[in-house]
This record gives structure tokens, C-alpha cells and sequence, in this order.
């Protein structure tokens, strides 16, 4: 079995990042388990958290600071576990993208242009 080489260090230190910046949630899931089931947990905690404003505010930051300071492999984590996910359950990105940065709402544009044709 073949397994990718993560080298963007940000990737690897998300869950750490994410009790710094976030520490009213917990996720059901360990370290373990990997990032993508632990982002995933955090698109479910900002779904029904939407309209708390105080940790919306703060996954926001962390997820602006994630895009800008990661690399490829946090950026497409977060777009498709958190981004992808709130899109399909709710329909729209409108609520939370009004948080993002301009650099990371292009970014994030620029993917929904590209894969949700």
C-alpha cells in the first residue's frame, strides 16, 4: 500500500491548532483517527453553531489562518470537510463566507467554480 508523504507541517499540527483557537469544541474523534474526521466533526460543530456568534468567530479565524499559513493539503481539507460539507447540508456558503478573508474567498470560489459545474 502506497501512502503520501504529508509535508505541509500545518496539516499535520491541525487538531493542536484547533484547541488553541477553538477550545469550546471537542471532537468525537482522536488524533488517531486523522484530520479529515476531525475537520469533518468541526463542519458539523459550525453548522449547529451558525448563528453563535462567539465560536463562529473564532473557527473562522482558524480556518483563515489555516488557508493562509497551511499548504495544499490543509487548504483542500478544510475546503472539502468543512466547506463542501456546510454547502450540502445547507445550500449556500453565504453565512459563513462573510468571515473569510478576501484571498480565502477566492480561493474558495475559485473550487466551487471548478467542481461544482
Amino acid at each position: 500500500m502506497h501512502f503520501q508523504e504529508i509535508k505541509d507541517n500545518y496539516y499535520k499540527d491541525i487538531p493542536k491548532k484547533i484547541k488553541e483557537f477553538i477550545p469550546g469544541f471537542v471532537s468525537i474523534f482522536d488524533e488517531e483517527d486523522g484530520i479529515y474526521p476531525i475537520l469533518g466533526d468541526l463542519g458539523n460543530f459550525i453548522i449547529d453553531n451558525i448563528n453563535n456568534e462567539k465560536y463562529l468567530s473564532k473557527i473562522m479565524f482558524f480556518i483563515n489562518n489555516a488557508i493562509e499559513n497551511g499548504g495544499t493539503d490543509t487548504c483542500n481539507a478544510i475546503i472539502l470537510q468543512i466547506f463542501d460539507k456546510y454547502y450540502d447540508e445547507i445550500g449556500n456558503i453565504t453565512e459563513i463566507e462573510k468571515y473569510l478573508t478576501k484571498k480565502n474567498k477566492l480561493k474558495l470560489k475559485t473550487y466551487f467554480q471548478e467542481y461544482k459545474k
